[in-house]
């Protein structure tokens, strides 16, 4: 009797508490959880004065580069011994000698022409006074030109002011037979050997000073506004130019040199559409012991940070504080944030330059803070 009335009780006191579940249900209370606020860092803004830098790049080069060419004809004789690729030389040096002997008999020969042109003009003086003395004692009036052998005269004269020209060039040209360093320089190429026949403007080396050399650095025109740089000078800026430090990995290590702007090329490129300023470096190769490093070698390619203006009143902020370009984010003293609008005056790097309605010591959210709405809550801390 157990086995059936056991199971039957069970299941009538089931179904009497599921009526009873059913006729009296429990109300829940529906609390939402509460969400909490993103932790953020901030940063306190102090206004400061704020030295911008431009930065650029491009390759050195020589100020004064030439092609040493010759002047007459002529066989190579002799070259300085130093005269090779790479090699330095100094003002004045004799590079290149051509044959000179012909050019010195050219020389002896105008002396001749002279010698001879001023014994007719003698000649012909002595010639004219005593035509003057005849017509002053046997004559009446004004004599004519042709008694007192006036023509004759100029005519004497005129052949040897040719003559004295005609020196004058066989010396120069015999001076031109020896080619001589217009500046303290360096060979870059040279295309003669001794013994060569060379003629009157063939290209015999290519030169260039070591006293200066330059680097053109293209600026967008943005970039102008930050420098405190004349668009056209009518003349070079010298020390007067911003200065700009120039960089390079040279033999496995960095090196920097110091050089100014000197001028800008006062044209934007049709195809760049940039502006190109010429930055300056003295004693590149410190041959006038100016430069005691590394030697700045024409054609190589440097970064060149050059110093722009010096803005008071300005902000400088993590990059990552930007929102949307010209916006930050402002912590209140409740820890509710709001929108700022900023001037951005420059980005650099890992920092940004603004301007604008930032007051001193307010916060400024430097973390990212993604889906931001104003007036939303922060917890300040490490994000």
């Amino acid at each position: 009797m157990l086995k059936v009335i056991l199971p039957l009780a069970l299941l009538l006191v089931g179904m009497i508490a599921s009526w009873a579940i059913v006729q009296s249900p429990m109300e829940l209370a529906a609390t939402p959880p509460k969400a909490e606020p993103p932790q953020v860092e901030i940063m306190a803004v102090e206004p400061r004065s704020v030295r911008l830098k431009i930065r650029s790049q491009g390759t050195i080069r020589a100020c004064t580069d030439m092609k040493l060419t010759a002047q007459v004809d002529g066989k190579v004789v002799k070259m300085a011994p130093g005269f090779k690729e790479g090699k330095f030389f100094r003002e004045g040096d004799v590079l290149i000698q051509i044959e000179p002997r012909d050019y010195d008999l050219a020389v002896v020969k105008a002396q001749a022409r002279v010698a001879a042109a001023q014994g007719e003009l003698l000649r012909e003086e002595a010639k004219a006074d005593l035509a003057r003395k005849d017509w002053e004692s046997i004559g009446k009036g004004e004599p004519s030109p042709l008694m007192l052998r006036i023509p004759e005269l100029k005519e004497a004269r005129a052949r040897l002011q040719a003559a004295k020209a005609a020196l004058e060039e066989a010396r120069l040209r015999r001076e031109r037979t020896e080619l001589r360093a217009p500046f303290n320089g360096r060979v870059q190429e040279r295309w003669v050997e001794v013994g060569e026949y060379v003629e009157e403007g063939t290209h015999l080396a290519r030169l260039f000073a070591v006293d200066r050399a330059e680097a053109r650095l293209p600026l967008t025109p943005s970039e102008l506004a930050f420098l405190d740089l004349p668009l056209a000078p009518r003349q070079n800026l010298g020390e007067k130019g911003p200065k700009v430090m120039l960089q390079a990995s040279l033999a496995g290590k960095r090196h920097s040199w110091e050089g100014r702007i000197v001028r800008t090329e006062g044209v934007i490129d049709e195809k760049t559409r940039m502006l190109y300023a010429v930055a300056e470096v003295r004693d590149p190769y410190g041959d006038l012991g100016l430069s005691p490093g590394a030697p700045l070698l024409v054609g190589l390619f440097v970064e060149a940070e050059i110093e722009g203006r010096t803005l008071d009143h300005a902000h400088l902020l993590p990059r990552q504080a930007l929102r949307q370009g010209s916006q930050v984010l402002v912590v209140n003293d409740e820890h509710r944030v709001s929108f700022r609008e900023v001037e951005v005056l420059r980005v650099e790097g890992k920092w940004a330059v603004v301007q604008g309605s930032l007051r001193r010591g307010e916060a400024v959210v430097v973390s990212p803070l993604p889906q931001a709405v104003e007036g939303m809550e922060v917890k300040i801390g490490p994000a």
